[in-house]
């Protein structure tokens, strides 16, 4: 069995294209197994939603700025189940 939990992370998409960097999106695209124009709506945020299996990906992908990302989203989780990080 799933659980889903939405948390909100304002500004994602944009630090995953910053993460991004240099990288070219058609060949990021396709490493990821997605489409380019939908990576480009990840990055713009015209998608409301992405799943943690497809952000975990490209934050992998994209290092140690994608770690970071991961991080704020670990928190954000935490907050949100109440639970205290230490």
């Amino acid at each position: 069995m799933k659980v889903q939990v939405e948390i909100d992370l304002p500004g994602l998409g944009q630090m995953l294209k910053e993460a991004r960097g240099e990288k070219e999106p058609t060949p990021v695209a396709y490493e990821l197994g997605m489409t380019p124009a939908n990576l480009y709506r990840i990055e713009s945020e015209s998608n409301k939603s992405i799943s943690l299996e497809r952000l975990r990906s490209m934050a992998l992908m994209y290092g140690a700025d994608g770690k970071k990302i991961l991080s704020q989203v670990r928190e954000l989780l935490l907050e949100e189940l109440g639970v205290e990080d230490g």
